[in-house]
């Protein structure tokens, strides 16, 4: 539900537009446009440079409800940074030498991810160390090819650092599929991932039961 305060923000923002396109139809739509990269900054994690959670979330939306317009399969990616905690508590978030904090590892991971992902896909900062790439157009052996290089990556270039990650697919995404839905289920295949070794990745199958994981040390 719109709150007071959105809604009187959108009834402004509306005057703002109809009084620059008596003007000039150019300038309300170079305000349009401005306001839009303004909301995409302000949603923009500090740290890895990618969507936050919120942004995330709008934009794995459109991108699935896309994919199930066009009947074109899609895959979810959940991946966590394996023993996140122990680099905390090792070196704290930022290190005493500014190299192996928890925050230079949240920075490469995003960096990391915006070179890795295509044009049309979406990656974001779920929260934590926890983040979500949604393949466009990606079929089973596609997440495969994409997880694969994610893994290798992290680990050649982020000082043997590793990812766990679980990875739901729909093939083709269909009506009635919602984000959430498949953030659950790759949830449950990260799991699996994470208790039986980590630095893996694991597809989720219908059935499939996540494990009792020990208390946050990963």
């Amino acid at each position: 539900m719109t709150n007071h305060k959105d809604a009187n923000l959108r009834r402004m923002y509306d005057k703002i537009k109809a009084d620059l396109s008596s003007l000039n139809l150019n300038a309300a739509a170079r305000f349009t446009e401005y306001v839009r990269l303004a909301r995409e900054d302000a949603l923009t994690d500090s740290l890895t440079k990618l969507p936050n959670r919120e942004l995330l979330l709008e934009q794995g939306t459109t991108r699935l409800t896309q994919a199930i317009g066009q009947s074109l399969p899609i895959a979810l990616y959940l991946a966590d940074i394996d023993n996140f905690k122990a680099v905390n508590d090792r070196t704290g978030f930022r290190g005493v030498d500014g190299y192996d904090g928890g925050d230079l590892l949240l920075e490469q991971t995003g960096v990391l991810l915006r070179q890795s992902i295509r044009p049309d896909d979406v990656a974001g900062r779920y929260g934590g160390e926890e983040f979500v790439v949604l393949g466009f157009n990606t079929d089973e052996d596609g997440a495969e090819v994409m997880a694969s290089r994610l893994l290798e990556r992290m680990s050649r270039y982020h000082d043997k650092k590793t990812l766990s990650m679980g990875i739901a697919t729909r093939n083709p995404a269909q009506k009635g599929t919602t984000l959430q839905e498949l953030i659950a289920e790759a949830n449950v295949a990260l799991k699996v991932a994470k208790g039986t070794g980590k630095d893996k990745f694991v597809f989720y199958k219908p059935g499939m039961v996540a494990p009792e994981l020990p208390a946050r040390t990963n």
